[in-house]
Parts: C-alpha cells; sequence; structure tokens
C-alpha cells in the first residue's frame, strides 16, 4: 500500500474510530464475552490504533496493531511495541509475533488492498482468530486509496473458503447509533469459525441479506451527483435523524423524483442539438460554453462619479481560473476568523456590468443559485430574520452599486472581506477598472491551472450535465471561444496587470493546491496580511470529485504554447 493518509487525517480519523470502537467493542463483550474468551485482540491495518485503545478500556489485555510503514509512531494510540510494520498488500509477507488472538479486526482496510491480494489477505486474518471483526466499502462508497470496493458476499466468499460463517450481530443494534460512523453501521461484519458457532446468542442472525445500504451512504451519493436538490446534505441528515430520534418531525417535500432513463436516451451529435437541450433545460452551465463573448458598452466615467465614500467594497477577489480550485479556497477563507466571505460563492456583478445577459460569463446564474440558497434556509422555521433579510437581498435581480456596496456593508469590523468570481477573469480592461475604482488597493488572487487539465475539467463538467453528449460534440465545445479563452493566460493577465501593480496580484498554480496546501494557505495569509490556517477536512477534500474518465484527448491546443501557461511566474 502507498501513502494515502497524512497526520491531519489521523487526528480525524483517531477521534472518530476511537468513539466508534468503544461503542462496538463494548456491544460484543456484552454479547459473547460469557461463552468467548476475549482477552487478546489483533488489527490489520490499524492506522493509529484508535480501535486497539478503545479495545483497552474495555478490558483487552493484548493488543497488537499492524499497518504500513508510514504511519507516524508519533500519533499512535497504542505503547509502539504494540504496532508491527507490515505490507497488507503483500499478505504471505505479514509478520506477527502472536500465533493466534481471541478477536481480529480489518475496518474499512480490505478495499484498499489490490484484487489480486484479496484471497491471501482473508487467509491471513483467518489464520489469526477464530473471531473476526470485518467491514470495508462497498461499491461506490468512495474514499481515499480505494482500489477494491466491493459487496460483503464478495467477502463472504473468501471467509466461507476458510471455514468461517457470515454473522449480522451488531448492526441491527448499531443502525441508528449517531454516534458510531455510518460506514460501520452500514458494513460491520461478525466471521466466526464455523465450530464455534454454539457459542453465539440464541437467536443470533445468520444467512440474511450482508450489502445494505445505510441511509446515510444514500444520503453522501445523492450529494455527490450533480443533480438539482431541494435542500442540503446537513439538511437531509438532521431530517432522517428526527425520525430515528422520534423527535415532532416537521415534513418535508422531496417534489419530483429523480427520472433515469438510459434505455430511451438519444446521443446529442450535433452542437446545434446541445444548444437546443440547454436552452430546453435552461442549464446556465451549457449555455455559457456555447454563448459568444459580448461585451455592453459601459460607461466607466459615470460608474467612477456614481461611487461615494460610504460605498463599501472587499479587501480581495478571487478571480479565477474556473474549473483551477477556486470553491476549495472559498471553503478555505469562509472558515477563518478574520475573513468574511459572502454566503453567496459567485457574486458575478462586475461581469454583469460588462457582459450582455446573453453573453458568455454574463453571470445571470447568480440569482438562480441565491434563490436555491434562500429555498434552503426557508426550510428551518428557526431561521434568523436578518439573515433571511440578507438573502433576499442576494436574489434581486437588478444589480447595482448600492447593491455591491450594501453586501459588505455586513462584514463585522476587524475582519477583511472577499468576494470570488472566477468569470471576473475574463473582464475587459474597463470592468478592471471599474473594479480598482472602487478598491484601489483591492488584492487580487488568480487560481491558474494547466490548459488541457482545465478544459479537460469543463469537458468533465458539461458532460456530466448532459451525459449522453458525443465525443465529436465534446470535441468542438472545447474549441468554443467561451471555453478556450478561460485559458488565454498570455492575454487575460496582461489585461490585469495594465491596471493593478504585479505587487497586488498573488498567482497560484492548481498542483500548489493539490500538493503543497499547507505551504500555500501560509504564503496567501502574507498576502492578505492575516492569519490563514487550513482545517485538516479541508486538507485531504479532493478538489474536483468528477469521473476518471480521460477527455484530454478531446483538447487539442497545438501551436498556442500552452496558452501562456509555462511563462507564468508564480507566487508559490
Amino acid at each position: 500500500m502507498t501513502t494515502i493518509y497524512n497526520d491531519s487525517f489521523y487526528d480525524l480519523q483517531s477521534k472518530e474510530s476511537f468513539e466508534s470502537a468503544l461503542i462496538v467493542l463494548t456491544k460484543l463483550r456484552e454479547l459473547l464475552a460469557e461463552n468467548i474468551e476475549l482477552s487478546s485482540v489483533v488489527d490489520f491495518g490499524c492506522g493509529v490504533g484508535s480501535w486497539l485503545a478503545a479495545a483497552k478500556q474495555v478490558s483487552f489485555e493484548t493488543v497488537l496493531g499492524t499497518d504500513g510503514d508510514y504511519v507516524s509512531r508519533d500519533k499512535l494510540m497504542i505503547s509502539k511495541h504494540e504496532f508491527i510494520a507490515n505490507d497488507l498488500s503483500k499478505p504471505s509477507s505479514i509478520a506477527l509475533p502472536l500465533e493466534k488472538c481471541d478477536l481480529a479486526l480489518t475496518l474499512e482496510v480490505a478495499e484498499h488492498l489490490p484484487e489480486d491480494a484479496a484471497d491471501d489477505f482473508v487467509t491471513k486474518i483467518t489464520s489469526m482468530s477464530d473471531l473476526i471483526l470485518f467491514s470495508a466499502a462497498i461499491p461506490y462508497q468512495g474514499g481515499h486509496g480505494h482500489v477494491n470496493e466491493n459487496w460483503l458476499e464478495y467477502w463472504e466468499d473468501k471467509f466461507k473458503s476458510n471455514g468461517y460463517v457470515a454473522v449480522d450481530l451488531l448492526r441491527p443494534m448499531l443502525w441508528n447509533n449517531k454516534k458510531v460512523c455510518w460506514w460501520y453501521r452500514q458494513n460491520l461484519i461478525v466471521f466466526i469459525k464455523i465450530d464455534k458457532l454454539s457459542c453465539l446468542p440464541t437467536g443470533t442472525p445468520i444467512n440474511l441479506p450482508l450489502s445494505i445500504i445505510h441511509p446515510e451512504q444514500y444520503l453522501l451519493a445523492v450529494h455527490r451527483e450533480k443533480t438539482s436538490r431541494n435542500f442540503s446534505l446537513k439538511q437531509d441528515i438532521s431530517y432522517l435523524s428526527a425520525f430515528n430520534d422520534k423527535d415532532e418531525v416537521e415534513p418535508q417535500s422531496y417534489g419530483k423524483e429523480y427520472s433515469y432513463t438510459e434505455s430511451e436516451s438519444k446521443v446529442i451529435d450535433t452542437i446545434e442539438d446541445l444548444e437546443a437541450y440547454a436552452e430546453q433545460e435552461g442549464d446556465a452551465v451549457l449555455l455559457d460554453a456555447l454563448a459568444p463573448i459580448k461585451h455592453k458598452t459601459f460607461d466607466l466615467n459615470a460608474f467612477k462619479a456614481s461611487i461615494s465614500p460610504s460605498h463599501n467594497s472587499p479587501d480581495f477577489l478571487c478571480v479565477g481560473a474556473q474549473k483551477s480550485g477556486t470553491t476549495w479556497l472559498y471553503e478555505v477563507l469562509k472558515q477563518q476568523k478574520g475573513i468574511w466571505m459572502p454566503p453567496l460563492k459567485e457574486l458575478n456583478f462586475f461581469n454583469q456590468l460588462t457582459f450582455e445577459s446573453n453573453s458568455a460569463y454574463s453571470g445571470v446564474w447568480r440569482r438562480e443559485a441565491a434563490l436555491k440558497r434562500l429555498h434552503q434556509a426557508t426550510k428551518n422555521p428557526k431561521v434568523d430574520e436578518q439573515w433571511l433579510d440578507f438573502l433576499f437581498h442576494l436574489c434581486k435581480k437588478n444589480v447595482d452599486l448600492d447593491w455591491y456596496s450594501n453586501i459588505f456593508k455586513r462584514c463585522p469590523a476587524g475582519k477583511l472581506s472577499g468576494e470570488i468570481t472566477p468569470e471576473y477573469m475574463m473582464l475587459p480592461i474597463e470592468g478592471i477598472q471599474a473594479i480598482k475604482a472602487m478598491n484601489a488597493n483591492m488584492k487580487i488572487i488568480m487560481v491558474l491551472r494547466n490548459p488541457i487539465d482545465r478544459i479537460e475539467s469543463h469537458l468533465k463538467m458539461i458532460k456530466s450535465r448532459c451525459v449522453d453528449l458525443s465525443d465529436e460534440v465534446l470535441a468542438a465545445v472545447a474549441e468554443q471561444k467561451s471555453v478556450v479563452y478561460r485559458s488565454e493566460y498570455t492575454e487575460l493577465l496582461k489585461n490585469w496587470c495594465s491596471v493593478f501593480d504585479r505587487k497586488n496580484i498573488f498567482i497560484i498554480s492548481f498542483d500548489t493546491i493539490e500538493k503543497e496546501p499547507t505551504c500555500l494557505i501560509k504564503e496567501l495569509g502574507t498576502f492578505l496580511n492575516t492569519k490563514v490556517e487550513l482545517d485538516s477536512r479541508l486538507l485531504n477534500r479532493k478538489i474536483h470529485k468528477s469521473n476518471n474518465s480521460d477527455l484530454s484527448h478531446l483538447v487539442d491546443l497545438k501551436g498556442r504554447d500552452m496558452i501562456g501557461f509555462e511563462n507564468i511566474d508564480f507566487d508559490i
């Protein structure tokens, strides 16, 4: 196995796993301790040893954990002599000082091992104990470094070959326990050697369906998809929990069901067909990719004259580029104590001043996004009235300088305010000058990505909105001016640097977000002159959760010299 987790991941994992382990192992002891000795335990894939630390608390006397050599010994929750480094992807070479234990654990580990190691891994575990606590990620569960997500029946066959029976001993009593992580509640199975079945409590369920989906897994999967939903993931889980907690439930209407009609789908194989589909669906992402670039007549002098000292403006802007990690950056910045960000990521104010409403980059989708945010808030009967007023303000159709200023008037004293709108990157000179007119000291953040990768990610987003697109149409979309111009870095940077001093522009490479996020955040704090910290939950979050299909062959940038990307002077 390769190193797929870092220290921050283990910090979070320790707390979640330890709390789950205390409950699970206590239940296991209550059910089995009368008939089965439970004093020693071995954990395959123990991480920092959170389950073993919990085992000690519930009276296991001997614990032993094994995992890759990459696990930091300083993070261990068990003694260093209780940890043995092994390469779990090579089960036959796993060496342990104990011959056998009362209990063996392997929890959300097997999916990380290659499929050709699965049989040997099960054989190795069964050689260590007659009683095994097992869980592994099911297909499409998702996570870090999963290479063999599979149904529990797949694993059952392998244990059966070694003389073990699957027993659904714990899940029924853990199913609604929110203190136990949902992946354990969904996947946790006991395997017991067949000649030990008589040691189980009377009535223990055997030969029941193993692969079942926990509602929280279902909700997480739904919210990973790029489909329209009425509620946030947090709201959906809270609604589910209210039933489980026997609370008084305010009904939520989920509206029209999802429709999936693959057999009736028609491949869209012309740009004209795609335009018709985009118009029919009112899909802003598709319409923007296909629209021409049309500038408004913008009176910069009149705009400057309308600015008064009472108008508020942000201290910094992130202006793109699209599909380069700006959403991740927004999540980071809005968690900072010294920074205030609007509840809507993309305000699209300056592009609405300078682009026609039917142009690419017009930002007309801002109102739709704001209305969805408002809709979510109205589902909460305890929502603050001032918060609702603010959301109503964001939903206004026609916007002006007063509208924009009113947003940043809400920034608490002593905090920096900022906004992230990727479409600002493509502003004409007059639009950039309007920004400087509002705040001559404005700091500008740009996140730029290799043009081929950026356009490929853009195509994947488009494909997710219209799955029946042919490769020919996608290739044509990749050549649309509105798509390519987002990566014309030489011209775009020239425009911005003609208005703002280079020292006011912080340029970040997308690769740095992926490879050196901690270093990046430190440098960003220096640029903004405020403390910026990186939450461990964002440190490990995948920046773009898209499918793994390769569309790079559809992007042809020959003769464009990577559109100026290779010559950019990055700050990091």
